[in-house]
């Protein structure tokens, strides 16, 4: 049982999302080399902690990425 409760706690930790937050930002946005300036995508990265450490389903996370509005 020690294995379960390590895997739990770890799942459990904000460090989970912000872990998967970043290297999914990096797999969606790959920055151009060329640009002078890239853009912050930080906030993406944080959005995505967010939807891991609440533990929202791929359906919904997917959803809210192709169905968002810009301002």
């Amino acid at each position: 049982h020690k294995r379960l409760k390590l895997i739990d706690q770890l799942l459990a930790s904000p460090a989970y999302g912000r872990h998967f937050g970043t290297i999914w930002r990096d797999l969606i946005i790959r920055p151009d080399a060329n640009q002078i300036r890239p853009p912050d995508t930080q906030p993406l990265a944080d959005w995505l902690a967010g939807q891991f450490n609440k533990g929202a389903g791929w359906d919904a996370v997917v959803t809210a990425l192709l169905t968002v509005e810009g301002a």
